[in-house]
Order: C-alpha cells, then sequence, then structure tokens
C-alpha cells in the first residue's frame, strides 16, 4: 500500500513539474513554483485578508467558512500531486480545526506532515506554530465534499448566519451593522477572489 502511494506521488509529481500546472500561491505576490500549492504563511489569516469573515461568532460556523474558502482555493487552483503547504502562526482552535481538515480532504492522511515552527516579536515574545505539508492527491473529492456541502447550504448562507449573531452583539452595545445585505447572489469563488455583495 506505502510502495503504491509513493509510487503515485512520483506520477503525480512529474505530471506537476512537466504539465500545464501553474504555481499557485494564496499570499499576493508571493513567488512560488508549480511543484507548491502554497497557502502560507499563515492560512487562516491569509484568507482572512481575502473575504470579509464576522469574528467571534459561533465556532462551528466560522470554522466551516474558513475550511470552505481555503478548500475552493486549492479545488480551483492546485492540482493532484503539488505539494499542499498549510501554516499556522499561534495554533489556535481554528487553525487545528481547518488547517487538519483541509490537509485530511485534499491528501492522503498518512501523507500528512507536521512540524512546529517559532516566530520572534517584540510585542508578544515567541509565538509557537506549526506547518503542514502533504502531497495532493485528492482534488476531484475536495470539489465533490465542497459541492455537497454547498448544496446543503450555500457559504453565503453560512456568512450571513455570521453576520446576523454580529448583528445581535452589535444592537445591544447600540452599534451599526451590515447584517441586512443581500448575501444571496454571493458565491465562494467571488467571496475569496472577487469580493461579492457582502465584502
Amino acid at each position: 500500500m506505502k510502495m503504491r502511494f509513493a509510487l503515485m506521488v512520483m506520477i503525480c509529481a512529474e505530471l506537476v513539474l512537466c504539465g500545464n500546472v501553474h504555481p499557485e500561491a494564496l499570499a499576493t505576490g508571493k513567488a512560488t513554483d508549480r511543484s507548491i500549492c502554497d497557502l502560507a504563511p499563515y492560512t487562516t489569516e491569509l484568507i482572512s485578508r481575502r473575504t470579509f469573515l464576522p469574528a467571534g461568532g459561533p465556532r462551528d460556523l466560522e470554522s466551516e467558512a474558513y475550511f470552505r474558502l481555503a478548500g475552493t482555493f486549492v479545488a480551483e487552483r492546485c492540482a493532484n500531486g503539488q505539494v499542499l503547504v498549510l501554516s499556522s502562526r499561534s495554533g489556535n482552535w481554528l487553525d487545528e480545526e481547518v488547517l487538519s481538515r483541509l490537509a485530511n480532504s485534499a491528501c492522503v492522511a498518512a501523507d500528512v506532515a507536521r512540524s512546529e515552527t517559532s516566530v520572534q516579536s517584540a510585542e508578544i515574545g515567541v509565538r509557537h506554530g506549526y506547518e503542514l505539508r502533504c502531497h495532493v492527491a485528492k482534488v476531484n473529492t475536495l470539489k465533490e465534499e465542497l459541492a455537497r456541502l454547498e448544496e446543503a447550504e450555500p457559504t453565503s448562507s453560512i456568512v450571513a448566519r455570521m453576520q446576523a449573531t454580529r448583528h445581535d452583539a452589535a444592537a445591544s452595545a447600540n452599534k451599526p451593522s451590515s447584517s441586512n445585505r443581500d448575501c444571496s447572489k454571493m458565491t465562494v469563488t467571488s467571496m475569496l477572489f472577487g469580493g461579492g455583495p457582502c465584502h
């Protein structure tokens, strides 16, 4: 089984290096090469810079929204055989849930390797995080999973529910909220790559 998986990875790597696969990095303007599907550094932070997602809402909604947006990037921009790179600055609960779920959805679980990292900062001292790496092997499976999730409840609906939670908190503090905007025409791709009515 291990030999067969290793052979599959080698074949996929050849396809990536010799085929028409383009280098993809989630960070704008980051240099990379076509052997890597790069969602580092700090994957969830990069997602939050591309798409407005209200913080402080229900954990299950927040985790689901981040997984779908990061998963959509991998499904639409990356290819089997590329090395998937995911990164956490602090190892918080959101990263633990989203990054491990995405790695296991896009790669064979036995291939996922975790390495610890540390960042030195004058403000906070040393902050420990980690990086996940694995070979993308299940792009089509990931696409099917995302399609099933989207059919069960669109990502726009999840974001609207997150905004509603934020609106309730804002209303109690007498602050304006934008939760009444119509998100019905928003798509995952437009949220991640090109904004949308609720961006």
